[in-house]
């Protein structure tokens, strides 16, 4: 006999973040209500008081699994998402933006990457990024099986960015996320670095599964913030908050070299910085350029080793070559190829 799925009790709980967006809200929620595996609930946090979020506006029939929180003020995003988090009462969570889309075998592929007796603490998949979404996207896929990391692995192959992945974007244990504080509040401003913190605070409770297969959709539209941000104060006091978290993790790991993980990492922040301070358009091309030569000095190279000061010095050469050539190619049409 087949199991009534009103009548068993949810595996999943996704949180969708949601914030006067509605067509975008739309497609996130048909990507979570046509999984290929059902028994989960979606909760709806709507942080725009002017406009409900409802069954009409989300453009779908009503839905046992799927419940909508119209707040009376808004909560900003961070704490919408750990609000969702407290509400959550089963084995896992995953979070979600309004503007993001999953693919359809993303909970089956995740659940089904767990081996009976593992102590997994959390499931990663790849993801494709782009300002229109695709829909080859929603295409079968390369079902490939999943690699298992320990927190050492993990930590370090993630630091290095050989590990593609969105921080909040994974099927998570929710005791563990709980266990974290869910999700973390870094630096004086909106959070950046916040979800790229979660895997590695949850890698310390247990290993890290990673799917390579795409199955999330970053929409890089005009208003996301990982396109249109330039507040670098909020980025520079958030990355303090995170080597903080990330040594106190890494400190607890046997023979871990912090050092190389630091390094990866402070890589990782520079390559964000000078993408944060271009996009400012009230600074001139050559204050940006001097702009970033000083931050690197007066804090990364102390950050770091001093036995990584002439490899980090390579690549901030490099990135600056890259920008002084296309400026040049910019000015005078030429086609000048660096590397």
């Amino acid at each position: 006999m087949k199991d009534n799925l009103e009548d068993l009790m949810p595996v999943v709980t996704i949180g969708i973040t949601a914030y006067n967006r509605p067509d975008l809200l739309r497609e996130a929620v048909l990507s979570i209500v046509n999984q290929t595996y059902s028994n989960f609930e979606l909760l709806i946090g709507n942080d725009y008081i002017k406009t409900p979020v409802t069954f009409d506006t989300l453009g779908i029939d009503p839905d046992s699994r799927v419940k909508i929180l119209n707040y009376s003020s808004n909560m900003g995003e961070i704490s919408n998402m750990n609000h969702l988090l407290d509400l959550a009462r089963t084995e896992w969570f995953v979070w979600m933006a309004d503007d993001d889309v999953f693919h359809q075998s993303f909970l089956e592929m995740t659940l089904n990457s767990i081996s009976a007796g593992e102590e997994v603490t959390a499931v990663y998949s790849g993801y494709t990024a782009g300002s229109v979404l695709n829909s080859d996207f929603f295409n079968d896929i390369d079902v490939r099986r999943s690699v298992n990391f320990s927190t050492s692995v993990f930590i370090s192959k993630y630091a290095s960015r050989e590990l593609e992945l969105i921080g909040c974007y994974g099927l998570m244990k929710t005791e563990k996320l709980k266990a974290i504080g869910g999700m973390p509040s870094l630096g004086s401003s909106f959070g950046p670095y916040s979800d790229t913190l979660v895997p590695i605070l949850l890698s310390k409770f247990g290993s890290i599964n990673y799917l390579k297969s795409p199955l999330c959709f970053l929409r890089t539209h005009d208003k996301s913030l990982s396109v249109s941000s330039s507040e670098i104060e909020a980025y520079k006091s958030a990355e303090t908050d995170f080597l903080t978290e990330l040594t106190n993790v890494c400190r607890t790991v046997n023979n871990f070299n912090i050092d190389q993980c630091i390094f990866d990492m402070v890589s990782w922040f520079r390559d964000n910085e000078f993408s944060v301070i271009s996009r400012n358009n009230s600074i001139s091309r050559a204050r940006v350029v001097i702009s970033f030569i000083v931050y690197q000095f007066k804090n990364n190279y102390s950050r770091i080793s001093s036995r990584y000061w002439f490899r980090f010095t390579i690549s901030n050469v490099k990135l600056l070559a890259v920008v002084v050539i296309n400026s040049i190619n910019k000015k005078f049409g030429s086609k000048i190829v660096l590397f």
